[in-house]
């Protein structure tokens, strides 16, 4: 979760590298002021409907990042006082709050441990559910360092750059402690599908290919199979028109699959 209008130098030089032009700058300016006066204008900030009630998945599930420690975080301090408010409408609408841990978190406890303590202390609850940067993912250490700490699920095991089976399957599984030569406790729940994979690298920001892509997907791998999605709230940034498409894509998406 980030909050992207307020990041206007590096959303202008976006906007230019994306092709959008003179028009472009001008929305983001736009978007830019809105935002100041109210957050909820931040081109990022969909929770309002990316957050659906009226759909029967296994499992609805909302990772947030609770720090910022490198570059690699999309994440901004300035959201921290908005996050009980969209943990609460996330809660309100069936969703389990996971935890992703930032970039150097995977792999140092200290940072762990306060990012963790300070989301639960929103929650109100343990968190047992989490995914990490998958290249920050020590197979040996970065399992037992969620067990230490009571997680039962991890969905970390996913392509950054294709969507598929990366595991074989997508069906949940326990993962193996190298460390101990046993089973571990913690459950993998494989990722399979995730929108930036398709729409960064698959299709090169193009929305008519995402849709695409994701109807030949789920057409090829609609029985007999446990399938994972992972949408980025970032991936229907508003101030971009020609993502309008993805946010009608999507409900209808959850509407057919539920």
């Amino acid at each position: 979760m980030t909050n992207s209008a307020l990041k206007l130098p590096k959303s202008l030089v976006r906007i230019l590298l994306m092709g959008h032009g003179l028009s472009g700058l001008w929305n983001i300016l736009k978007w830019y002021f809105n935002t100041i006066r109210n957050y909820k204008y931040d081109p990022y900030y969909v929770f309002d409907w990316l957050f659906s009630k009226n759909i029967n998945f296994e499992n609805k599930i909302v990772f947030f990042v609770a720090g910022s420690h490198s570059k690699y975080d999309l994440f901004n301090e300035n959201y921290k006082n908005k996050l009980p408010e969209i943990i609460s409408l996330a809660k309100e609408n069936g969703y389990e709050i996971g935890y992703h841990p930032s970039y150097f978190a995977s792999t140092d406890e200290v940072l762990f441990e306060k990012e963790l303590l300070y989301l639960e202390s929103i929650n109100k609850e343990k968190i047992k559910w989490i995914r990490s940067h998958f290249l920050r993912y020590d197979i040996k250490k970065t399992s037992l360092l969620f067990e230490k700490y009571m997680m039962k699920y991890d969905s970390t095991f996913g392509s950054n750059d294709m969507i598929g089976f990366r595991c074989g399957t997508g069906f949940p599984f326990f993962l193996y402690d190298f460390e101990n030569e046993k089973k571990s406790i913690l459950k993998e729940i494989p990722l399979v599908f995730m929108d930036s994979s398709v729409y960064y690298f698959m299709c090169q920001n193009n929305p008519k290919c995402f849709v695409e892509v994701l109807h030949d997907f789920l057409e090829k791998n609609k029985y007999n199979t446990h399938i994972t999605f992972n949408f980025h709230n970032s991936t229907f940034d508003k101030s971009l028109k020609d993502r309008a498409m993805l946010k009608s894509e999507y409900l209808k998406l959850l509407e057919d699959i539920g």
